[in-house]
């Protein structure tokens, strides 16, 4: 533990009665009484993770065919600061604007890569919405890591689906939690 660099440490632990000097022989009432270990000080307490921003990007580098699944149409960017008591996100409300047919989309679904902005399905989000309406929400709960929170929305696109026509979507807002204690 260092003096100067935050640390969880600090104010984490629990007050023992009766435990009046920590390891070293120090006395624990002139120091931070209830951090954790034996070694007792009066050290920098480490931040609580915050939301900083969010970004949306548009998937332009694709052609949709009809009857195909994950069709990536929006990454949504989430940024933290902070790993101590880490955040939550819990929805997030997502616009269909730029769709010229409904009917075309099957299903839509939210996948997340934590840290990683490379596109995979392998850790969907929520639940899958079935024949997305103009508006819809996904919710689930996801613990933020600090930095780059990488989310993707995907829709399967039906085989009926007329040639020529667009699929788009927007994230409208996101809910993101108290921190996970």
């Amino acid at each position: 533990i260092h003096p100067t660099n935050p640390t969880p440490a600090e104010g984490s632990g629990t007050l023992i009665a009766g435990v009046t000097d920590d390891f070293d022989g120090q006395t624990r009432s002139g120091l931070t009484p209830v951090d954790i270990g034996a070694d007792a000080g009066n050290f920098v307490a480490q931040p609580n993770m915050m939301y900083v921003s969010s970004t949306v990007t548009q998937n332009t580098t694709i052609n949709v065919s009809s009857n195909t699944m994950n069709n990536e149409v929006i990454g949504i960017q989430v940024v933290t600061s902070g790993s101590f008591n880490p955040l939550q996100i819990t929805s997030f409300s997502i616009n269909t604007n730029g769709t010229t047919a409904l009917s075309d989309i099957a299903n839509a679904k939210l996948y997340y890569t934590g840290a990683s902005p490379v596109f995979t399905t392998s850790g969907q989000f929520g639940s899958t919405v079935a024949s997305p309406t103009a508006s819809f929400n996904i919710t689930g709960t996801q613990t933020l890591s600090s930095g780059t929170n990488y989310f993707w929305l995907t829709y399967d696109v039906l085989c009926s689906a007329v040639p020529g026509n667009a699929i788009d979507a927007e994230c409208t807002s996101l809910t993101v939690g108290s921190p996970q204690t």
